[in-house]
């Protein structure tokens, strides 16, 4: 259907449809459907009204567009939209006719008009594919591809149409005479209207300045320039420019345009730097960097520009050093004191710490690099603050300068003091942050904390165990596996993990006796949070270590530490499965190397985790090692009655351990379907089968785990019967029959055929073990695609003759 069309009058709605549209108020969200069919109409209609009826939808009738595509709207739930418009195609396609559907649901705060031109898009796109639907549903939330493209493709070519007014900007020629980049060209009449303009672009195209004041002062005079009303006025593509950029209705002040540089200069420099080797381009976008940092009053350029011009990789042409002299205002401090540049970067500093948990290794360079260029600094009168909150802040500062210390064999006075005002701190904030979340007055934690030994540890954890706030539904979480409680100390955005972090720095510093026992009391409550709140600034935003140096320096330190390497292993597996899994399959074969009771040691410490990065874990494992036994099996009673609870019908007064154990009979070949279905179908709605269905508890074993790891093909196409499947009732004077069940949801059985296909192929070695972790059908060579067809048709019939 790949050389099917659509005339392009058909983008803008005819006046039937625009009759329809205007139909709609605010508050109503139907779907609107396009169907593209060979079929004559009273085919259609039959198939329509078949549809309508299984899937309890309300449609309008057809309205004809051209020959072969029709219009219709809906309202129904996201599922039943997702069943209509897969069972129409099903029908008509099974009937020989070729048949695609288009289906997007209308937004209220957008305009009808415009959710119908996205949809004749969307249908454009999918009659290029092998694919017979396209869905945009905002109210399937977990498949939603969001409307952003379309929004974009809007307002580009709002600007489009706009720009032919920018056709009469004047452009010099390059004097090299090659051609002048297209950024560049763009932002030429910006720079040829400002003071001495032309004098300017001659020095960006070629680094020579001619005219009758000095470059230096042509440059300083820039400061009286408010650079988008100058844009507005001489540039007005730029001025859309930077608006888009700054995501600005109406005009961004100065202060949000320097903020927003690096976004607004992006189509430049991604040009411009774009060669290493090409110093022309370079010094080109670094002459139109000068100008901008004049226009904006020679301010400190935003810290992104340092990654851009000297650590990325693929942009970088400048030292550190070199930037420093260029894009940084000289300042000279007064004897024994701090310039007020640097006390305004260490004050940034300690507010950005205010959120710790967004905290990173970025937090951590910039640390080095504010502290490091000036050792007046290291002096922290210069730059605490009164407020006990953000002393606590101070304090981590001040536990990292004295690593920093540590590191250089530095120790004077300043030293000294630093250490005392950081310890005396530390020791006061952590007793006060543990007492303020405990039910009652600890009895053994100050005098254990003042101790110079871990003698007592025992009695504080039984102590503190019984006392520390924890979250109200840990009976609820218990029953779904989770062994690691929630205790309010270690909240993510709570300053305890702050404190943590000061102490793995001090510790790192001087082999503080102090924090070592604060780190190994915190360990015994929650491992996986203490190690989570020490390694955030070697981290890299909500991702990995920012460098594989860095990780091994932090579990290093651990080790020697004492913290149990067991539960260092399931830190370093919840990160690889998370976000690196180039280190899983090191990290399986560790697992599999342990003998038996370090083995359980690392279940222990593994089943701390959350259930997605526990589960994930223990399938690589049985990827790799399916004759290793893991915990992961003894989850699923749990997991088939976490199922059945969230798809019970309501109103009905149903034991869910009982319609659990008819699946797991079931799941376990002892009951067919038929049976099962005759046990459950009053009480199961087989609708809200999904993976995961919906209120499907976020802490509960994985599904698709479960799936995979079942010993037999016959046991994985039970659960997806029993996921996909359907019996139709019929009562007979009195009595209930079942018709031969029948798949009722195509698009998960796929979806799930898909998983247990590549599962298939990785055993029988056709597959890597790192392609598995990324692989998809898209990937597929022709050759492979047509197997994989022929392996889903062949499991359909199974699963139907079950």
């Amino acid at each position: 259907m790949k050389d099917a069309t659509i005339t392009p009058q058909v983008q803008q709605a005819p006046e039937a449809v625009k009759t329809v549209l205007k139909q709609f108020n605010s508050y109503d969200e139907p779907c609107l459907v396009l169907l593209y069919c060979d079929a004559e109409q009273e085919v259609v209609n039959a198939a329509f009204k078949q549809v309508l009826e299984q899937n309890r939808c309300e449609a309008s009738n057809w309205i004809s567009l051209e020959k072969h595509l029709r219009f219709c709207h809906l309202f129904c739930n996201y599922q039943n939209a997702n069943f209509f418009a897969f069972d129409l195609t099903d029908i008509l396609s099974q009937q020989g006719y070729q048949a695609k559907v288009s289906l997007f649901r209308h937004h209220c705060l957008c305009q009808p008009e415009d959710t119908y031109r996205w949809n004749v898009t969307q249908l454009r796109d999918l009659l290029e594919t092998d694919d017979l639907v396209a869905i945009n549903d905002f109210c399937d939330t977990r498949h939603w591809q969001g409307i952003s493209q379309y929004i974009d493709a809007d307002r580009e070519a709002r600007v489009i149409a706009e720009e032919g007014e920018d056709e009469a900007e004047v452009l010099s020629p390059d004097p090299h005479g090659e051609e002048i980049p297209a950024p560049l060209q763009q932002i030429s009449p910006f720079i040829l209207h400002l003071p001495q303009g032309e004098a300017l672009w001659h020095y960006v195209l070629t680094g020579e300045f001619d005219a009758p004041m000095p470059l230096e002062e042509c440059l300083l005079d820039l400061d009286s320039v408010l650079v988008v009303l100058h844009a507005k006025k001489h540039s007005p593509s730029f001025y859309r420019h930077l608006l888009r950029t700054c995501d600005y209705d109406s005009v961004p002040p100065q202060h949000e345009i320097l903020a927003c540089l690096s976004d607004a200069l992006r189509p430049l420099y991604q040009v411009l730097l774009a060669e290493l080797h090409d110093q022309h381009h370079q010094d080109c976008f670094l002459r139109v960097l000068d100008i901008f940092f004049h226009l904006f009053d020679q301010q400190d350029l935003p810290n992104v520009w340092r990654e851009i011009l000297t650590k990325d990789e693929e942009t970088a042409c400048l030292s550190a050093l070199e930037f420093e002299r260029r894009y940084t205002q000289p300042s000279e401090a007064l004897d024994n004191a701090i310039c007020p540049r640097a006390k305004r970067n260490i004050d940034h500093i300690i507010d950005s710490l205010d959120h710790f948990y967004t905290c990173d290794h970025d937090e951590y360079q910039e640390i080095e690099r504010v502290f490091g260029s000036n050792r007046h600094a290291f002096d922290h009168q210069q730059w605490q603050r009164d407020e006990e909150e953000q002393q606590t802040r101070c304090r981590l500062i001040g536990a990292i300068l004295l690593n920093l210390n540590h590191d250089v064999g530095l120790f004077d006075g300043d030293t000294d003091a630093l250490l005392k005002w950081v310890s005396d701190g530390l020791h006061q904030d952590v007793y006060s942050e543990i007492k303020r979340h405990c039910g009652r007055q600890p009895e053994h934690l100050q005098a254990w904390l003042i101790n110079e030994s871990n003698n007592g540890l025992t009695a504080l954890v039984e102590e503190l165990s019984s006392i520390l706030k924890h979250e109200m539904d840990r009976d609820a979480q218990s029953e779904l596996g989770v062994i690691q409680p929630k205790y309010d100390l270690f909240s993510s955005i709570g300053p305890f993990r702050l404190m943590l972090a000061t102490c793995y720095w001090l510790y790192k510093a001087n082999q503080d006796s102090f924090a070592k026992r604060v780190i190994l009391l915190s360990m015994e409550f929650a491992p996986q949070a203490t190690i989570e709140s020490m390694s955030r600034l070697y981290r890299s935003g909500f991702q990995g270590f920012a460098l594989p140096e860095l990780r091994c320096t932090f579990f290093t330190t651990l080790h020697e530490m004492g913290v149990p390497d067991a539960d260092l292993s399931a830190f370093h597996i919840s990160i690889a499965v998370q976000y690196d899994e180039s280190e899983l399959e090191a990290l399986v074969h560790r697992y599999v190397e342990c003998d038996h009771s370090e083995r359980n040691r690392w279940n222990l410490a593994i089943n701390k985790l959350g259930s997605y990065e526990r589960d994930y874990f223990y399938l690589n494992v049985h990827r790799l090692h399916s004759e290793i036994s893991t915990p992961l099996r003894d989850f699923r009673p749990t997991v088939v009655r976490e199922l059945m609870s969230v798809v019970v019908k309501d109103g009905h007064d149903v034991d869910v351990h009982t319609l659990a154990d008819a699946a797991l009979r079931f799941l376990d070949g002892e009951l067919s379907f038929r049976c099962y279905q005759r046990l459950t179908h009053e009480y199961v709605d087989v609708e809200q089968f999904d993976l995961p269905p919906y209120c499907y508890r976020k802490n509960a074993p994985k599904i698709l785990p479960q799936i995979l790891v079942d010993p037999d093909l016959t046991s994985q196409l039970r659960w997806i019967q029993l996921f996909c499947c359907q019996s139709t009732a019929l009562k007979f004077i009195g009595l209930t029959f079942f018709r031969r069940h029948s798949t009722h949801n195509n698009p998960l059985q796929t979806q799930l055929l898909e998983q247990v296909f590549f599962e298939q192929l990785l055993h029988e070695d056709a597959l890597s073990f790192s392609d598995r972790q990324t692989i998809e059908l898209d990937d597929l060579t022709p050759e492979w695609l047509e197997y994989w067809h022929q392996y889903q048709r062949q499991m359909a019939r199974k699963i139907k003759r079950l």
